[in-house]
Order: C-alpha cells, then structure tokens, then sequence
C-alpha cells in the first residue's frame, strides 16, 4: 500500500472521528437542553422520542394517520408515560391541533402559581 493512501485513509478516520464526535457534543448539548424544560411540544422528531425516553413531559402534535407507534384513538402513549397527543381529527387541520394545545398551555399557566421574583 502506497504511503499516499495510507495517508488518505488516515485522514478520513480522523474526519470521521471529529465528525462522530461533533455529533455526540450537538446530543448532549440538547439532552441538556431538554434537561432544563418542564414542556417540549414538537411535531413527531428525534427531539420527542430524546425528552420522552429523558422522562419530561412531551406534547406531540401529531398528523391524521400518524405514525404507526403512536396507534389510533389514543392521547397517550404505552412507551412513553408523560406523553401525549395532540392528533389532527381531519387531514392538514393544524389549527384545531394548535387550539387544544393553546388550551391546555391556558390552563396550565392558571394552574401554576406564579412564583414571587426574589430581590
């Protein structure tokens, strides 16, 4: 093996390992990040299964015929228990989608006393 490729090859490895490496750092930046939330409401990502799997409470808003994990006729889910749905009723009707979870934001910032701002 000419030293050209040795070379060659051996700089891919290190692309490689810097990139995987950047890519651990970007993770633990957002379980961080996630760490530090009460709520994530997202669309169905990555991002939901992380805080789901994290055990924060995740509101996912979910299209018609959703993903099959997510089953039908459900507000929760078996895999993860501070989960729930938010599914469209009629195809691409995101506004009553984001009507209930305006509700439910409603309700829960009357639910939480405010706390008293220290001087």
């Amino acid at each position: 093996m000419s030293t050209r490729l040795q070379l060659a090859q051996l700089d891919l490895g290190n692309a490689n390992r810097a990139y995987a490496a950047g890519q651990l750092d970007l993770a633990s930046q957002l379980v961080a990040l996630i760490g530090g939330l009460d709520l994530v409401i997202s669309v169905d990502t990555s991002v939901v299964h992380l805080a789901a799997a994290m055990g924060k409470s995740v509101w996912l808003l979910n299209r018609f015929a959703g993903c099959w994990r997510w089953l039908r006729d459900r507000e929760d889910s078996p895999w993860y228990p501070g989960l729930r749905l938010f599914t469209q009723r009629e195809r691409g009707d995101w506004d009553d989608v984001l009507e209930r979870v305006r509700g439910e934001v409603q309700r829960l910032c009357r639910d939480v006393p405010m706390q008293a701002a220290s001087a």
